[in-house]
């Protein structure tokens, strides 16, 4: 199995567990793995769109990326 397909194991008995009110770890558990999920989401969003970018203008994004970010 991939790791993409472990995690999909793993949140598809998580959700059926979560389902139970004395799980509640197991909530968080999953909401960690759709924060993950959606990163790398992003990160495949933005390396597709950098793609056909010059690389001083996918610095600048960057950039511009992490001080939104930072406080």
């Amino acid at each position: 199995m991939t790791d993409k397909e472990i995690l999909t194991e793993v949140y598809r008995k998580l959700e059926a567990a979560t389902a139970m009110p004395s799980t509640q770890d197991a909530g968080s558990v999953r909401r960690f793995i759709e924060q993950e999920w959606q990163r790398e989401d992003e990160r495949v969003q933005l390396d597709e769109y950098n793609r056909n970018r010059s690389i001083e203008e996918q610095y600048k994004s960057y950039d511009e990326m992490v001080q939104r970010v930072s406080y």
